[in-house]
């Protein structure tokens, strides 16, 4: 799932785990945060806690293994061309993104 906060300071990409808790990525125009939830009927990423360091972009697996392996739980092209420089931070601002496909 994709959320853009109201003042577009950050984008929210999070998904629930097997055992209810939420698990995610906040990107900022400095970089990228794993976040984490509790299980909630109706999640809001910006209140998901913020774990680990601030991982500047573009980020790689050898640098941010822990990201990583929540990117690739997450399966979002868009994310993934951001955290690689592919994007800017206000291209995925302004992008619809559905899941995996753009509108």
């Amino acid at each position: 799932m994709k959320h853009v906060r109201k003042d577009g300071t950050f984008i929210y990409y999070y998904e629930v785990q097997w055992d209810g808790h939420y698990t995610g990525i906040r990107v900022g125009r400095l970089g990228a945060h794993l976040i984490e939830g509790e299980p909630t009927a109706t999640p809001n990423p910006e209140k998901m806690a913020v774990r680990g360091r601030l991982h500047v972009i573009p980020v790689s697996a050898e640098v941010a293994p822990d990201l990583f392996a929540v990117k690739e739980q997450l399966s979002n092209s868009e994310l993934d061309a951001l955290l690689a420089g592919g994007i800017t931070f206000q291209a995925a601002l302004t992008s619809k993104v559905v899941g995996n496909a753009r509108l």
